[in-house]
């Protein structure tokens, strides 16, 4: 894990780096790593930019139990969003994109859950 962090620091670094003062980052990641990555984001972009962290249940995930896990499967992954400022520019294409899918989510996050 430490390799794989060390790794990530220096491209994070670079991203931050390279993005204009509005931009957003998405970070795809699995449970596993998302809160080490989430203090990297931190500590490159600030505490402020970070914008939301969003967890979805894959559709065609399958039991790891079924090939010799003895562990539950691992069935979800976490989509983690910093930017370079403190908000989101809802003046840009980006930003409404950005913003819309967060609202989205919200809406999506109050409709009761269906098996």
């Amino acid at each position: 894990m430490l390799a794989y962090l060390t790794c990530m620091a220096e491209r994070i670094e670079q991203m931050h780096r390279l993005l204009k003062p509005t931009g957003s980052l998405f970070l795809h990641c699995d449970p596993t790593s998302s809160h080490y990555l989430k203090l990297l984001l931190d500590a490159v972009f600030g505490p402020t930019t970070f914008r939301g962290e969003v967890v979805w249940k894959r559709t065609s995930a399958h039991s790891d139990t079924k090939q010799g896990s003895r562990q539950p499967g691992r069935i979800h992954d976490v989509l983690l969003l910093a930017g370079q400022g403190a908000q989101i520019d809802t003046t840009t294409a980006a930003g409404r994109l950005v913003f819309g899918i967060f609202a989205a989510l919200a809406e999506f996050e109050r409709e009761p859950i269906r098996d």
